[in-house]
């Protein structure tokens, strides 16, 4: 079933605030890159675990580790990921989730990069992932984005209280299948409108549009 959720992943067309600069991102083997917003979270760059309530920092069972992922980058399902866990992120980069602190039915939502490292044909890799709902994959479509041909599968999953969902791009590209994509992921059950801020249409376009900059830049450099 596809997941219905207020961050919408349609084409969007909206002024942006002006930006001092726009970091590049290059794949570890120099395969891809892209750009992004400086107001983007990067997802693979660990932070100090933040302190309970009791001000004490989160301990784990044995050895416990010194960092964690960014709160942007956590929600009920991975936004790093496509649903189907089958792809291999090598780039992740969030929204701010400090910016809805007060709008709780916002979650997490990323622009993700990666492999997908058990394909290694052509057809396999365009069919999408077996996880997927049927339906997801039989209505994908085939677009292009700087002159690289993507099938763009629309994927979501629900859940009790929420749910999350986006566009996936596969391409197949010197014998390996790459896939992109964008995540949001929603808490519909703690919007409570005597005490929590609606999370509105300008607020979904702010998003999707910081996290589709990144996917219209990508490009293959060999």
């Amino acid at each position: 079933m596809k997941v219905l959720i207020a961050l919408c992943v349609c084409g969007l067309s909206v002024a942006l605030p002006a930006q001092t600069s726009m970091p590049t991102f290059t794949s570890p083997d120099g395969v891809f890159q892209f750009t992004y917003s400086s107001v983007l979270v990067d997802c693979t760059k660990k932070v100090p675990s933040k302190p309970t309530s009791s001000g004490v920092p989160k301990v784990f069972a044995g050895n416990p580790p010194a960092l964690s992922i960014p709160d942007s980058c956590q929600s009920m399902a991975d936004v790093c990921s496509d649903l189907g866990g089958e792809v291999s992120t090598l780039a992740c980069f969030a929204y701010p989730k400090d910016k809805f602190r007060d709008k709780p039915v916002f979650a997490a939502a990323a622009f993700f990069a990666g492999k997908v490292e058990e394909v290694t044909t052509e057809s396999a890799c365009l069919q999408g992932s077996q996880n997927w709902n049927p339906d997801e994959i039989e209505s994908a479509k085939l677009i292009k984005i700087n002159g690289v041909e993507f099938k763009v599968f629309e994927i979501g999953d629900n859940w009790a209280g929420g749910g999350q969902g986006g566009p996936v791009y596969r391409t197949f590209h010197d014998k390996k299948c790459y896939e992109l994509g964008i995540q949001a992921s929603v808490e519909r059950a703690a919007y409570d409108p005597e005490t929590s801020k609606e999370f509105t249409k300008q607020d979904s376009d702010e998003v999707q549009s910081r996290l589709k900059e990144a996917l219209n830049s990508f490009k293959f450099l060999k």
